[in-house]
């Protein structure tokens, strides 16, 4: 796999995760703002509820990944 190839998949792996989770702020990760890499910039998502999107899971292993 080449680097730019390795890069972009990294980069929706990303996206993907936090249009799932939310976008961290300060409000539901305090410091997130003074992490070296956390830029204002980033889009903003809202998260969604876990339980609706991973049927398959228990109510524990939602909570493990919401955690």
């Amino acid at each position: 796999m080449n680097a730019v190839l390795l890069l972009r998949v990294y980069i929706e792996l990303q996206a993907s995760m936090l249009i799932h989770t939310g976008t961290p702020d300060e409000q539901s990760w305090p410091g997130v703002a003074n992490l070296p890499d956390y830029q204002t910039t980033f889009p903003r998502w809202k998260a969604q509820n876990l339980g609706k999107l991973l049927t398959r899971l228990d109510e524990e292993g939602v909570d493990i990944l919401t955690v």
